[in-house]
């Protein structure tokens, strides 16, 4: 989509898989998003260009799973 590989990157994050993993047990998931610098922090900042390449990936990947 973007023309390059993507990166998979171990982050300290994704509370919502948690919760949802204790509820479901083995149910496979992942957590995603744009880039975020500081989370939590008071100096939090959001990438816009990320965030907006987030969101053609996301469009475009429930488009090819409803198809």
């Amino acid at each position: 989509l973007f023309g390059n590989e993507p990166a998979l990157e171990v982050v300290h994050g994704g509370l919502e898989c948690a919760v949802i993993g204790d509820k479901l047990p083995g149910v496979e998931m992942i957590s995603l998003g744009p880039e975020i610098v500081g989370p939590h922090a008071p100096g939090e900042r959001l990438s816009i260009p990320a965030t907006q390449r987030f969101y053609r990936l996301l469009s475009t990947l429930l488009d090819d799973l409803s198809s």
